[in-house]
């Protein structure tokens, strides 16, 4: 982006702080910030705007309270958002929580030091919390540059992450269709072809007719094989309502294999047309049903399917024995597995023994989350 574009597209920060006399030195920071910017010569702005770390001209939105706060939320996405710890309405780390997945930062400020205070903040999702004085407000440029670097590390590192964890997901895929496609197509062909010649050999050559119907079968037992390798590695068929079809077949096979009976309710089917998001729900609920039947000594389950235009919930139900007492001492791979791959897409994991007996496993997470912008 050149400094021409920069220009036309300043970068936006909130600022909400009923402090009007702290309001008034933040925004007269950022003034004076703009006018250094905006002095230079045209060939000498981008050096200006590197030197004070923030890369650009700023537009400074102001707002005195958390009403104001959500409403201008409702149609600004701003680059970072400041908030004062204490406003006239709440705090503003409850505008953490409005910020969910949203591509920007949010920096809280206050008038009052206290450890408590800060990590409360910052296990909110704070991407820092800094106590006022003269010489923090005189530098708010500077902390908001600082900030917004951090984040923008943050997002190249859950980038790349992201990109590490899809690789071998990727190769599992691309593995299942030639699998599938490839190697499973010869069989049949080849056991097509093995049952036509014992056919051609019943009268003529019973002994060898024998023969061939042994390759036969057993290009059959490959075939199935091939097929149960296949799905294992590719279980989500590559299409919107997939992952409610790969979800029926586990249930009809499981309930056949363990005698427990499984029962999928939804009202309306859940769409989902990222493949790898929906292998990592179907691999969660694979897991929970894996536990509920060897674990748990279950005899029924439900897996029980909502979800509207933004959001799904996945809520797997069984009346076992619940969960053991001791489970976060012990927690296996496999649970541990179930929390990180909901993280990949963005979803929440909640795993309690409920009122009535059984566990529940419930899976929400949102059918068109926000990208973060890696620029």
């Amino acid at each position: 982006m050149t400094s021409r574009q920069k220009a036309a597209n300043p970068l936006s920060i909130l600022l909400v702080d009923s402090n009007e006399v702290d309001s008034e030195r933040i925004r007269q920071a950022f003034e004076d910030y703009n006018q250094r910017v905006q002095k230079a010569p045209p060939d000498e702005q981008s050096r200006v705007a590197c030197a004070s770390r923030i890369g650009g001209p700023v537009q400074l939105m102001i707002v005195d309270t958390l009403g104001k706060a959500y409403e201008r939320l409702e149609t600004t996405r701003p680059d970072l958002l400041i908030a004062n710890r204490q406003l006239p309405d709440g705090s503003g780390i409850d505008l953490l929580s409005a910020a969910g997945d949203a591509p920007y930062p949010v920096l809280i400020i206050s008038d009052r030091s206290g450890e408590r205070s800060a990590v409360e903040a910052l296990k909110a999702g704070a991407i820092d919390y800094v106590v006022k004085s003269d010489e923090m407000l005189a530098a708010v440029p500077n902390i908001a540059a600082d900030a917004m670097h951090e984040w923008q590390l943050m997002l190249e590192h859950q980038s790349l992450q992201n990109e590490v964890a899809e690789i071998p997901q990727r190769q599992q895929h691309h593995l299942g269709r030639e699998l599938h496609d490839g190697l499973g197509q010869q069989l049949t062909g080849l056991g097509l072809l093995a049952r036509s010649l014992a056919k051609r050999l019943r009268q003529a050559a019973p002994r060898e007719q024998e023969m061939a119907e042994q390759l036969a079968n057993g290009l059959d037992q490959a075939l199935a094989d091939v097929r149960d390798l296949s799905h294992g590695l590719m279980p989500v068929p590559m299409d919107a309502r997939g992952l409610v079809s790969a979800l029926e077949a586990l249930a009809r096979r499981v309930s056949k294999q363990s005698g427990v009976k499984i029962e999928l309710r939804h009202e309306n089917p859940i769409l989902i047309s990222d493949n790898e998001t929906a292998t990592h729900v179907y691999r969660i609920v694979q897991e929970a049903i894996n536990n509920a039947t060897k674990h748990a000594q279950a005899r029924t389950i439900t897996l029980m399917l909502e979800a509207d235009e933004h959001e799904a919930i996945i809520e797997v139900r069984d009346d076992g024995s619940g969960l053991p007492e001791d489970l976060h001492t012990r927690q296996g791979m496999g649970m541990r597995t179930m929390f990180h791959r909901c993280q990949l897409f963005g979803g929440s994991l909640d795993i309690y023994t409920h009122d009535d007996g059984g566990t529940r496993v419930r899976c929400c997470f949102p059918l068109n989350p926000v990208k973060r912008r890696v620029e």
